[in-house]
């Protein structure tokens, strides 16, 4: 069990180190590998078949709430190489930013996207933005586990009064 964030875990412990070695250092080179697509044919392919339905499934539930999904702004925490910002994009929201620690998955979603979507920030600082959000609903899809301070981040969105939906 890590003493940082109470989870099991077989291999490592959520060290400030650790965090820094698989997230940060090279720029998130290394680990943005894994999200990384050829061109834009593929990362709208990744996008469509992974992502969009994702963006769908909120949108309904948003629906089912008596909210209109288009018109709320939206904020991805952990939003890595912007495929789901592309797929807000394309399921018809007007207001999307993510946020990211890697600088490497920043420059591919700006790549992708075009600046103005993704906002780099420190690794240590997740906290602290979803404090500051100003929007209704934040994503961390495929996020939670990888956080090192879970219970952190979520404390600090149930504190925030912009926040009424959180998509896990």
């Amino acid at each position: 069990v890590c003493a940082q964030c109470g989870q099991l875990n077989g291999v490592h412990q959520d060290t400030d180190d650790f965090c820094q070695a698989v997230y940060a250092d090279d720029g998130g080179k290394t680990y943005a590998q894994a999200y990384d697509a050829a061109d834009t044919d593929a990362f709208q392919s990744r996008m469509h078949d992974i992502y969009l339905p994702k963006a769908d499934f909120l949108f309904g539930a948003l629906k089912a709430e008596n909210l209109k999904p288009e018109s709320e702004s939206y904020a991805g925490l952990g939003a890595g190489s912007g495929y789901f910002v592309s797929a807000l994009i394309a399921a018809g929201a007007q207001s999307e930013t993510g946020y990211e620690v890697s600088e490497t998955q920043v420059a591919m979603a700006d790549k992708m996207l075009g600046t103005g979507h993704m906002v780099h920030h420190g690794l240590g600082d997740t906290a602290s933005v979803a404090a500051a959000l100003d929007v209704g609903v934040v994503s961390m899809i495929g996020v939670l586990e990888h956080l090192q301070n879970p219970r952190t981040v979520l404390a600090a969105l149930a504190r925030n009064k912009a926040v009424h939906t959180v998509y896990l």
